[in-house]
């Protein structure tokens, strides 16, 4: 399946389909297009405030097309965070290399790349994803999956300390809450924004991670910080 950017999904206008026999990847465009919809009337309104009707207008499909797709409305929503995040951790598992610092400035960068793309996206995936019952441990799931690819990067650096599974899920953790701070009431952030909030993630990654002084001045100076 060809990879879909997240800055397509949220830029494309979705166009309404002409009636008749559909082309093939019609299913496919419907559903991604209902996956970015409810991405964006979330985003407005809040989970629970978000109306089927609004999703449907928004994806220019009829009610019976989402019905084709997913169950309900809970059903569309997790699918559409669980597809988003795991482009994120492709993203960061699929970096590679001998250098381990370079592999940690460029997950660093694609995980601060992706949270400053859109800061009302940004907000639904960190508070409105607990809106939903299960919604807590899906988002536990995914700090899991990206603490695992975090210390990945780093298992076999002798100079630096080993960390628990809960410390690297920790580090996640406080990212996303800089981040939530960051994108707070926040429409775009500003070049400034963005570079303090980057400058952070590092600072954070160094102190969590332990890692020593001299280690961490190559971090930072190929960060260019």
């Amino acid at each position: 399946m060809t990879e879909v950017r997240l800055e397509a999904l949220l830029a494309a206008d979705a166009v309404p389909l002409r009636p008749g026999p559909r082309a093939p990847g019609a299913q496919d465009n419907q559903r991604m297009r209902l996956l970015v919809a409810i991405l964006q009337v979330v985003s407005e309104t809040g989970y629970h405030d978000a109306r089927l009707a609004d999703v449907v207008q928004r994806a220019k499909v009829s009610r019976r097309t989402f019905y084709e797709h997913f169950t309900d409305k809970e059903e569309c929503f997790l699918t559409a965070y669980g597809i988003l995040s795991g482009m994120l951790s492709d993203r960061i598992g699929r970096l590679s290399g001998a250098d381990w610092i370079g592999r940690v400035v460029a997950a660093v960068d694609v995980y601060h790349a992706a949270v400053t793309l859109s800061p009302a996206i940004t907000r639904v995936f960190e508070t409105e994803i607990l809106r939903i019952k299960s919604g807590a441990e899906r988002r536990r799931e995914t700090y899991r999956k990206w603490a695992d690819m975090l210390a990945g990067h780093v298992d076999e650096v002798d100079e630096l300390q080993q960390l628990s599974p809960e410390l690297w899920q920790a580090l996640v953790a406080a990212f996303n809450e800089v981040v939530l701070l960051a994108v707070e009431d926040v429409v775009v952030l500003t070049a400034e924004a963005k570079r303090k909030l980057r400058a952070d993630l590092f600072s954070l990654y160094i102190r969590i991670v332990a890692v020593p002084e001299h280690l961490a001045a190559q971090i930072t100076a190929r960060a260019g910080l």
